[in-house]
């Protein structure tokens, strides 16, 4: 009998939680649908090819709605509890409500374990996986890395134009190379390559593909248009990158870092603290130490983050309880704006603090674990109002609120809120 309002109140989060959990993951997909329907209309991706790409993408969707999903779930069964005045029964039968937490902790801690795992693990597995299925795709369809009679940018300057695509083997191909120009510059600067033919093959290891081309001819120009070269070839490979993946000499950008595990976070800033050490002393590279150091800040920020987002799931979910348990003088839909309101503030203080982080002007320890804090404090006011029965403090605000759209609703005819 001790458990069974532990049992009730966790059934009663749990439900929610998963319709809540399934519904943003379908929001967040449907962003996504312009792209995949390009693939599969466009470019001649197997749908099977399609879902396992999904696949991928699916762990860095549920980091981000996880604790979201898991604070509306909390605060719309308990809201629904107090609706019903099951909290006044709970509390006239003698049971705390602090009863109400441990179903909630036990699902945060268990959201948090996995959160934790995948930011941790799945999800720079994920990565890795999705760029390997994508060189597989450009080797086996055409299609998926190009584009019929459309010109295809592949980095360094270089355009593909394909004519026609029969199966797997490209026809009519057209490739261009445009080098920099640089003063005093020797040897072509524009190559064109034409091909009857030409198809994919790729090292899924080093995420390499090649484009091979038959029965083709060469030709290069220099700047002056001095100097013209034709060669003629029988077989010709030349190597590309469709996926668009950086250099290795380039810094990536702090959403790549978020998606790395510790262990390659570390093996990157050795390499960027080394290259910070080479520059050390040369003329004219003011510009290149500061990416480097925006590269550390940013990674700093990525090892802090794979932490405080966990923790996010369960200290956002102890906000559902007193928000959920409003007095009687206030409407059901209150909480829901509140916790709306709130969870929109977490995140624009978190952005806002790895922003700053960025830039140097405060620690990613503060950007990152300040918010979390926040929001522990702030919960623990609002357990503290709602054990003495007091409002919260934007209940005022919220009552107000809604006197104002009742008063312009009446005026305009609008309906009411329920």
């Amino acid at each position: 009998m001790r458990l069974v309002v532990e049992r009730y109140v966790f059934k009663e989060v749990a439900v929610p939680f998963g319709l809540s959990l399934m519904v943003m993951m379908i929001l967040m997909l449907i962003q996504r649908m312009i792209q995949i329907t390009e693939w599969v209309v466009n470019r001649g991706v197997p749908m099977i090819h399609v879902f396992e790409l999904i696949l991928f993408m699916l762990p860095f969707f549920l980091t981000v709605v996880t604790p979201v999903a898991l604070l509306l779930a909390t605060l719309l069964a308990v809201n629904r509890m107090s609706a019903d005045s099951e909290i006044i029964a709970l509390k006239a039968a003698g049971i705390s409500i602090a009863r109400l937490f441990y179903p909630v902790v036990i699902i945060g801690l268990l959201c948090t374990l996995g959160t934790g795992l995948m930011t941790l693990h799945i999800i720079p597995r994920s990565v890795e996986w999705s760029e390997k299925l994508k060189v597989e795709l450009v080797r086996t369809s055409a299609r998926a890395g190009v584009r019929v009679k459309g010109f295809v940018g592949m980095g360094d300057m270089t355009t593909l134009y394909v004519d026609a695509i029969e199966g797997d083997v490209l026809k009519g191909v057209m490739l261009a190379r445009t080098a920099s120009k640089k003063k005093n510059a020797e040897g072509p600067n524009t190559i064109f390559v034409f091909a009857k033919e030409g198809h994919m093959t790729s090292d899924p290891d080093e995420l390499i593909n090649y484009l091979r081309l038959r029965d083709g001819e060469i030709q290069a120009a220099d700047w002056d248009g001095k100097i013209f070269r034709k060669i003629s070839f029988g077989a010709f490979d030349v190597k590309i990158d469709l996926t668009k993946k950086e250099k290795k000499e380039s810094v990536e950008r702090g959403t790549m870092f978020e998606l790395m595990d510790l262990k390659t976070l570390k093996k990157r800033e050795k390499e960027i603290k080394a290259k910070l050490a080479e520059l050390k002393g040369k003329k004219k590279t003011k510009a290149a130490i500061e990416r480097y150091n925006v590269a550390l800040r940013q990674i700093e920020i990525s090892r802090h983050q794979k932490f405080s987002l966990p923790i996010a799931c369960l200290i956002l979910a102890l906000w559902g309880i007193p928000l959920g348990i409003q007095p009687p003088r206030t409407t059901r839909h209150q909480g829901v704006i509140t916790s709306i309101f709130l969870t929109l503030t977490y995140y624009v203080v978190v952005t806002g603090g790895k922003i700053l982080a960025v830039k140097g002007h405060i620690p990613a320890s503060i950007a990152l674990w300040a918010p979390n804090a926040l929001v522990v404090t702030s919960g623990v006011v609002f357990i503290y109002l709602v054990s003495n029965d007091k409002p919260l403090p934007l209940s005022a605000a919220m009552g107000r609120a809604e006197e104002i759209y009742s008063v312009i609703a009446e005026k305009f005819g609008w309906k009411k809120p329920a």
